[in-house]
């Protein structure tokens, strides 16, 4: 059997944005300006949440210190209270209801990780645009205002799920900032200020400042976050690099230093970074690995593809777990596939085996290339779907929606 090769498949920004071209979204919003799709309620979105599962939410989901938050705006400023708790750590919903009657918005943060049916959005809106998502529910009541007005130092799409809530949004007074602050000085004209109603989407560009609030309606929100790699991060891990083969970097800033002999050895030491010929490809690499580690899997079906390795042949076609990312790099003699908290080695010499793993989406054990035998090569397979790299490609539950 043959293979399909990997690529964006664009299906879940798609999905997203729809019925707003995404190659269009790409080219003239990602990064530079807002955009609000006014549309019908889809029925994938209907189906991710709805204000009844608020609290099933709060009684069944995990237990964590920030699983939860409340907050209002009160004289133009955000106020947040803290979250009441049982002996044992869950959230009070008692009390949190109390508080959400007395105007504060309930958030419940990296819903992504607790609600199945946010898995499969979350994992292919990181396989499409390439970085990681984070998705907070907000639930609103009437008459009130979350946060106050702030910019966020990552993208944002804003999917409105029940309810009404008006939106502002203004003119960034500080381009693609690095992390999120509170607005600072006059707003001015809102460029942009939506009634957003059930179905509608909007999108945030990093830095551009906004605020939003409720009239005689509750409303409820996902907030989809983009955790985004920058340049500079990328920049960041190069000089890492450099420091590991260059002493220079890593000797003590002399104390009685002027600022004429600082900035001569700052500007020396750019220039060794600058022809330092490998360090860019350390740096990509090291930018590639992390982005699979922070990578999350759709869950399901691992136990039953371990169920069925036994049946699994050399024909049987695999496909890689959605969310899943992977970075192929070398360690001296071995051949490293990095995937989520998992990696795997290999001999260098089979490292046209690893590049097509990492470069197909789907395969089968019979077309896998390099020197292994077709035994070890069906071992192979059968360990990369142990571990949760690869699904059997009949389980169609890993990624449905």
């Amino acid at each position: 059997m043959g293979s399909r090769q990997a690529g964006p498949p664009g299906a879940a920004l798609a999905q997203l944005l729809g019925p707003f071209p995404a190659r269009d979204f790409m080219a003239r919003h990602w990064e530079k300006k807002p955009l609000h799709v006014k549309r019908p309620l889809p029925a994938w979105a209907a189906r991710l949440v709805s204000v009844h599962d608020v609290d099933v939410i709060l009684a069944t989901g995990r237990t964590a210190a920030n699983d939860v938050s409340l907050v209002k705006t009160e004289g133009g400023k955000s106020v947040q209270t803290d979250v009441p708790r049982a002996p044992d750590g869950a959230p009070n919903i008692a009390a949190i209801g109390q508080a959400y009657a007395d105007g504060y918005t309930v958030v419940l943060n990296s819903l992504h990780r607790r609600w199945p049916a946010m898995t499969a959005l979350r994992a292919g809106l990181s396989d499409d645009l390439g970085h990681a998502i984070n998705m907070n529910l907000y639930l609103t009541p009437a008459g009130a205002q979350g946060f106050q007005a702030h910019m966020d130092g990552h993208e944002v799409f804003v999917l409105q799920l029940d309810g009404p809530k008006r939106w502002e949004v203004y003119k960034p007074n500080y381009r693609l900032p690095l992390e999120s602050r509170l607005a600072d000085g006059a707003l001015g004209k809102a460029v942009l200020s939506p009634e957003l109603e059930p179905g509608d989407l909007l999108y945030i560009p990093r830095g551009f400042i906004h605020r939003a609030h409720t009239t005689d309606a509750s409303s409820l929100h996902l907030t989809i976050g983009v955790q985004s790699w920058r340049w500079v991060d990328v920049l960041h891990r190069a000089v890492d690099a450099l420091a590991e083969q260059d002493p220079a970097l890593r000797a003590t800033v002399p104390s009685a230093a002027t600022n004429a002999s600082l900035a001569r050895q700052v500007r020396k030491l750019l220039g060794r970074m600058a022809t330092a010929g490998d360090i860019d490809a350390a740096a990509i690499a090291t930018y590639r690995k992390e982005l699979a580690k922070q990578s999350v899997a759709v869950p399901g079906g691992r136990f039953a593809a371990i169920d069925r390795l036994g049946k699994v042949d050399g024909g049987t076609v695999v496909r890689r777990r959605p969310g899943i990312q992977c970075s192929l790099s070398r360690n001296g003699q071995t051949s490293v596939l990095q995937f989520g908290d998992r990696s795997l080695d290999l001999p260098t010499s089979l490292a046209s085996t690893l590049e097509f793993i990492a470069g197909h989406r789907s395969f089968c054990a019979d077309s896998l290339p390099g020197r292994l035998s077709g035994d070890a090569k069906l071992k192979l397979v059968r360990r990369l779907l142990r571990d949760g790299f690869l699904v059997l490609d009949d389980d169609k539950d890993p990624g449905a929606s």
